[in-house]
């Protein structure tokens, strides 16, 4: 039903640039960490679907707004029928955007000021591929708000007493945690055997290795900041030899990526 409602105002009105919806997994499940069908049909017309922060519903407080106003025009006059809901909300549409001037536009009406205005419409097909980095940066974020949540700030002993923190120097490197540093002439890290190629944005750099049971990840040594992941076991759609591109691991993650 939301991809039908969604075509018919494509075929009236053109494909926007962006479409801006709540976090219902009805529109956009992006910030889930999936691609729903909503998102796949609006990339197909060139359209990023974009969402609201969560629990901040005044994002689209224009628009509830302008629902509650509609709500009560119906009340004051109740279709019988379907065809009259019809004509009732035409009526509305046409009043509210082309005769009832607006004070925040210095007294003109929403079509005047939408025509006065240059419009840059949705030209080409988003790739998937968008879609997937957009959806791993919020698995990523959600993940890191995760093991946050799960972090102490303090060590209890098992008699109740607060032990003092344990100096970094002193904290033993787990086997399968290291520092690798990437230079421009070897921008790869290795992971059983393969090489992985990094992008260039990476050289001249060092990174703090970690590999859990479920994840490859590569952190910046000053800032924490987890610049390159991706699940396990690895997944490469693409493989030349012992060698592996770092966009073609599946569910990879990439900060600051090449164009």
């Amino acid at each position: 039903i939301h991809q039908e409602v969604l075509t018919r105002a494509i075929e009236a009105h053109g494909a926007p640039q962006e479409l801006l919806s709540d976090n219902s997994l009805a529109f956009n499940q992006l910030r889930q960490g999936r691609i729903g069908a909503v998102e796949i049909f609006l990339a197909s017309r060139g359209t990023m679907p974009i969402s609201g922060l969560p629990g901040r519903p005044t994002t689209q407080g224009k628009n509830e707004r302008s629902h509650q106003t509609l709500a009560r025009f119906l009340e004051a006059n109740r279709p019988a029928t379907l065809e009259q809901l019809r004509d009732r909300i035409t009526r509305f549409r046409r009043h509210y955007n082309h005769r009832r001037p607006h004070q925040a536009l210095d007294q003109a009406t929403p079509g005047t000021a939408w025509e006065l205005l240059e419009h840059t419409p949705a030209a080409a097909p988003i790739p998937l591929v968008t879609l997937e980095a957009k959806a791993s940066e919020y698995r990523q974020v959600r993940r890191l708000r995760q093991l946050n949540l799960a972090g102490s700030a303090v060590t209890i002993s098992k008699t109740g007493a607060v032990l003092p923190d344990e100096p970094e120097t002193m904290v033993e490197r787990a086997a399968d945690q290291s520092i690798v540093g990437i230079t421009p002439a070897n921008r790869q890290v290795y992971y059983q055997g393969y090489h992985l190629s990094l992008p260039t944005t990476f050289a001249g750099r060092q990174f703090y290795r970690t590999i859990t049971d479920c994840e490859f990840l590569l952190a910046d040594i000053d800032s924490g900041e987890v610049v390159f992941s991706f699940p396990l076991p690895m997944i490469a759609l693409q493989v030349r030899g012992r060698y592996v591109a770092s966009y073609a691991i599946q569910g990879v993650h990439v900060a600051n990526p090449t164009k």
